[in-house]
């Protein structure tokens, strides 16, 4: 920051949350911030507030419900790198959960899914200390190690290969979720998303042909029948097209752009900085 304030770049791009707000007016340069679900904790909302002429950048429009006074510039997916994930268009029969094991993320639902529609269901994720008693009371009477088993916390890797012969990935959120990422991985693998209308879902799923957008337990049984109708490539595709980390970056390159104020012409290009072109997002 204070390189910033000393006129050594051309914009600032924070990812801390609210932690770097307090510089935004000392500097000579934009202070763009990605909120990264800050809102969704209305502690931040005092100085979320104090600082709303920033400008600030979504992870998508939805995430702009917990707090729509910010001054938004764009929204920005996330991105990932694709070829971590390998496409695989034959599935097996099972189902699968991944991520953190509470309350708003649906476990219990998708164990309940599960049962209904007589899958296989497969769970990985994080066990945060204040969810041990939902975890130990909701979801381990279930695990039998058969039909419903726990894989552990998993890294992308380790889960990637869970991702690629999946029937389905449940997301059957019940908050507004600012992004999903487990939704981008499974559909770059080539599998559906049958998830919740909450926040970024509905951005991030095709409705009907990557997956199934849906408002009650019922209808996300009923859409476990429905797998075999949708394509494993347009799940591919969706994720290439819109959620590559090339896609994010050239987002972001355009955000930095338009700060600038310049066309993409850098203030400073005899600094041994990379050019910022303007593209479309």
């Amino acid at each position: 920051m204070e390189g910033a304030a000393q006129g050594r770049f051309d914009v600032v791009h924070s990812h801390l949350h609210v932690h770097a707000l307090v510089f935004g007016r000392l500097i000579s340069c934009p202070l763009v911030t990605t909120l990264h679900g800050s809102a969704w904790t209305k502690s931040n909302h005092p100085i979320l507030r104090a600082y709303r002429e920033l400008p600030f950048v979504s992870l998508s429009n939805a995430e702009r419900q917990l707090l729509g006074e910010l001054n938004y510039v764009a929204t920005v997916y996330n991105g990932i790198r694709i070829e971590t994930f390998d496409f695989e268009p034959d599935k097996e029969d099972y189902l699968l959960f991944a991520g953190r094991f509470a309350p708003e993320k649906g476990p219990d639902v998708a164990i309940e899914v599960a049962r209904r529609a007589g899958r296989r269901l497969l769970l990985a994720g994080l066990i945060e200390p204040q969810y041990q008693e939902f975890f130990d009371s909701q979801i381990r009477p279930h695990l039998d190690g058969s039909q419903c088993e726990y894989l552990g916390l998993l890294s992308q890797q380790e889960l990637a290969p869970y991702y690629r012969k999946a029937a389905a990935l449940l997301f059957l959120i019940n908050w507004c979720e600012p992004f999903g990422l487990t939704a981008v991985e499974a559909q770059a693998s080539g599998t559906p998303v049958i998830a919740t209308r909450f926040g970024a879902l509905p951005e991030i799923i095709v409705d009907g042909e990557t997956g199934f957008i849906v408002d009650t337990t019922d209808e996300a049984v009923a859409a476990t029948k429905k797998l075999d109708t949708l394509s494993p490539a347009a799940c591919r595709e969706n994720a290439e097209s819109r959620f590559s980390a090339r896609v994010m970056a050239r987002g972001y390159e355009a955000v930095y752009a338009s700060l600038i104020g310049t066309h993409g012409i850098l203030r400073h290009p005899d600094r041994h900085t990379p050019r910022t072109r303007a593209v479309r997002p």
